[in-house]
Formats: C-alpha cells, sequence, structure tokens
C-alpha cells in the first residue's frame, strides 16, 4: 500500500520524501513489523498520552492529514483529478489503519473524511459561486465595453456636432456684421437721399421761380427769334464768304509749307560724317558730322535743320538734333543709324560641343 501510495505521489508531481500524505520516520526508530506513525492531522486536535487506544502510553496520537486547499478557482479537469486523488489517499490511509490493528481510529477517520468531504463541498460552492462572479466580471466587462464604445461614438457624434455648431456660430456671426454694415450703409444711403430730397425741393422752387422768368423771357425771345432769323440769313451768306477765304487761306498755307519744306541751303555741305565710337542701342549707332560753306541769309541752326545727309547708302532729309561741340565754331548735326551696323549686334562666335569633341 505504501509502494501504490508513493507512486500516487509522484504522479501528482510531489516527493516521497516530504509528502504530507505519506507517513514519514527513521527506518532505526520503527521497526518494519510494528505500526508506522501518522503526522498529525490539522483538523484533529492532540490527545493526551492516558487516552484509550494509545500503545504503551509513549506513541504519539495518530491524525489524519487534510491537504491545502488552493483558494485559486480550478479547471474541472484539475478539480476531478485532485478529487480522484483525495479519495486514493482516504482510502490508501483507512485501510493502513485496519492492516495496522488500530480500529480506535476508525470513528475518528470517518469524522475527518466527514469532515473534508464538507470541506470539499465548500470548496465547489466557492468554486461554483467563483466561476459565477467571473462568468458576472466578464458580462460586466462585455457591458462596461459595450458603452465605451457607445460612448466613444457618442463623443464623437458631440465633437462633430460642436464642430458644425462653431461653424454654423461663425457663418451667423459674419451674416450678422453684414446685417450690420448693410443697415449702417442703408442708413448713409437714407440720409443721402434726405438730402437730395430736400435739395430737390429747393431747386423745384427755384426752377418755379425760374419758369415764371423763362415764361416772361419766351415771349421777349419770340420778338427777338424773328430778327435773328433775318439776322441768320445775313450770317450764312457771310458765312459762306468765310468758307471760301478759308480755302483759299488752307491753299496758300500748303503751298509755303511745301516751299518750306524743299528749302536747302546752297551751297553747303557736310563735312566729316563719322559714326561715334560707342552704340547706343542694338544694332543703333549715333552719327555727327560739321556744317560747312553756309550761304547767307540762313541761321546756322536753319541751314543745319535742313540740310540732309547720305549715310550708308540712305538719304536723311534732316538731323534729329543739331548743337555746337564744345571748342569748335561750328555747328554739328546728329543722326541716329538703326541700319547697316553689325558690330552693334552682339554674337557668338567658334561654337563647339566639348562632349562630343572629347568623345572623339
Amino acid at each position: 500500500m505504501l509502494i501504490v501510495a508513493r507512486s500516487i505521489q509522484f504522479e501528482r508531481g510531489g516527493s516521497p520524501e516530504r509528502s504530507p500524505l505519506i507517513p514519514q520516520h527513521p527506518p532505526t526508530s520503527h521497526p518494519v513489523s510494528g505500526p508506522v506513525p501518522r503526522p498529525p492531522s490539522p483538523q484533529a486536535p492532540p490527545q493526551n498520552a492516558d487516552a484509550p487506544g494509545d500503545s504503551e502510553g509513549g506513541n504519539q496520537s495518530a491524525h489524519v492529514h487534510q491537504p491545502q486547499q488552493d483558494p485559486s478557482p480550478l479547471r474541472p479537469a484539475e478539480t476531478t483529478k485532485k478529487r480522484f486523488g483525495v479519495f486514493v489517499v482516504v482510502f490508501l490511509i483507512v485501510a493502513f489503519i485496519v492492516f495496522c490493528g488500530r480500529p480506535s481510529r476508525i470513528e475518528e477517520l470517518n469524522k475527518a473524511t466527514a469532515r473534508m468531504r464538507e470541506q470539499q463541498e465548500e470548496l465547489d460552492k466557492a468554486t461554483a459561486r467563483m466561476r459565477e462572479q467571473q462568468e458576472a466580471m466578464r458580462k460586466e466587462a462585455d457591458h462596461l465595453e459595450s458603452e465605451r464604445i457607445v460612448s466613444r461614438n457618442e463623443s464623437n457624434r458631440l465633437e462633430k456636432e460642436r464642430l458644425k455648431m462653431e461653424g454654423e456660430r461663425d457663418t451667423l456671426e459674419s451674416a450678422i456684421r453684414r446685417s450690420k454694415l448693410g443697415r449702417l450703409r442703408l442708413e448713409r444711403e437714407k440720409q443721402q437721399l434726405e438730402d437730395e430730397r430736400q435739395l430737390l425741393e429747393q431747386e423745384r422752387e427755384a426752377l418755379k421761380d425760374e419758369r415764371q422768368s423763362l415764361e416772361q423771357e419766351r415771349e421777349a425771345l419770340k420778338d427777338e427769334r424773328q430778327s435773328f432769323e433775318q439776322e441768320r440769313e445775313a450770317l450764312k451768306g457771310e458765312r459762306r464768304l468765310m468758307e471760301q477765304e478759308r480755302e483759299a487761306l488752307k491753299e496758300e498755307r500748303e503751298r509755303w509749307e511745301k516751299a518750306r519744306e524743299d528749302r536747302v541751303p546752297q551751297g553747303a555741305f557736310w563735312d566729316r560724317v563719322l559714326p561715334a565710337p560707342d552704340c547706343c542701342a542694338y544694332g543703333k549707332r549715333e552719327y555727327w558730322g560739321i556744317l560747312e560753306n553756309i550761304p547767307k541769309g540762313w541761321t546756322d541752326m536753319d541751314a543745319c535743320m535742313n540740310m540732309p545727309v547720305g549715310i550708308r547708302g540712305v538719304t536723311i532729309r534732316r538731323p534729329y538734333r543739331c548743337a555746337y561741340a564744345k571748342g569748335s565754331p561750328h555747328i554739328h548735326g546728329y543722326w541716329m543709324v538703326d541700319w547697316g551696323q553689325p558690330d552693334c549686334k552682339p554674337w557668338h562666335q567658334n561654337v563647339t560641343d566639348e562632349v562630343s569633341s572629347g568623345k572623339q
């Protein structure tokens, strides 16, 4: 029986040397043929040495060991396994007591067994209550999670509504500001219209007075109109004469302008017409020359402004300006030439492809 108990203890993961369910004693204190002392039980109180059933008054009281209950909830497979182990241990203890010839402890063993059953039932009830509490806690956690999700959705919805209300509030505030500005503008326009109405009233009164005066003047004008009609006929004749005189004066002026344009100082000539050293613009260079042999009856400026010149195969009717150069007694003419000036147009010279030449 001891061998079977030790093998069950090994299966449960315990140590046969320190198992609380198998009595431990030194091999020299108890012979093999004698009774083996049992460990004290935590439920049964110790008895005196003179109690009935003790052998020779020197042996210790036998107690049934009750295993400590794990307060943590057990799974069904582990609970069944522990129940089976406890049943086997109790059976082995009872068989060991009967085998050792100690029937006086059977009643105490039965009580211990009954207490163990009660404790086992309480353990089962505690386990059931623990499972119910775990199930309730799981349901409560699911309920709280669903409430949290609902609360989060509600918070998101409220946040969206808040943003929407803020947008609507901004829209309403801008509309209120616009309405205030519009009201001020309307009040200003109303005041302006009122001022204009007063001015119109004043003008109306003035017009009434003017109308009366105009009526009086109209009567006078009717008489004057007849005289004006007579004068108009006379003025028409005079106008026709003035138109004829104007046409004659216009023709004479055109002839005079043409003669003035065609007038050229005879005998004068441009000496040393040279280009300026620098360009004035893209493809443009200034040329200058000295006017010589100015005839009598011509001033230097008139002769310069009416003297043509030929530059680069093109005849220029007159200079664009005439002026006296510093240190020279002769007048100088200046022309701006924008043809035949290739040196005033920059260009690229000797363009080569360095990449292609490098490859070659």
